[in-house]
């Protein structure tokens, strides 16, 4: 009797070990997916909003562009149109795009953005060499002390005989290129 009771113990001790060594792994792994999640995560800086309008086929299409001005390997773009309000975040440097959906909330203090992450895709590329030998430029239409009108126009190649696509921007002076 003492024996079993013995062996019994022995056995509990053996499971309540077992037990505890399955509690330190769980630990230890979530450990380790936070220690790597803080190594990944990033910090992105905005530095200049641009927005962009368009009216196609009666539909009104906005984007906000946010960029840095002194690091150009990502930007935030936050697309809103009838359907769907979402942001996109590319990051050229990981060849990632991340998406999240986005919430507004406007208050005294101003617009505010939630971003409920959606996704993460790679970033893929033109064909190589594709969009090298397209073809900008640039037309001013009016400009006066606070705002430029131009025509930007995308051409095939350098004969400029086959217009890809054309586009009429207002540039507003800003302190980041105030050189121009």
């Amino acid at each position: 009797m003492i024996n079993s009771l013995g062996n019994f113990i022995q056995k509990l001790k053996i499971k309540y070990f077992l037990i505890q060594k399955n509690k330190i792994k769980k630990l230890s792994l979530l450990l380790l997916f936070f220690v790597i999640s803080i190594v990944n995560a990033q910090k992105y800086e905005f530095t200049t909003l641009t927005k962009y309008s368009k009216i196609f086929n009666h539909n009104k299409f906005e984007s906000l562009n946010y960029t840095n001005s002194k690091n150009d390997t990502y930007y935030l773009k936050i697309l809103k149109d009838a359907d769907s309000f979402e942001a996109k975040l590319f990051d050229y440097k990981n060849m990632k795009i991340h998406v999240f959906n986005v919430i507004e909330e406007k208050s005294k203090d101003g617009i505010f953005f939630n971003f409920i992450y959606k996704n993460t895709s790679d970033l893929l590329y033109f064909k190589e060499n594709e969009c090298l030998k397209h073809v900008f430029s640039f037309e001013t239409l009016e400009a006066n002390d606070s705002i430029k009108k131009v025509r930007l126009n995308i051409y095939e190649d350098s004969k400029k005989e086959k217009l890809i696509a054309g586009f009429d921007l207002e540039l507003k002076k800003s302190e980041d290129n105030c050189n121009e």
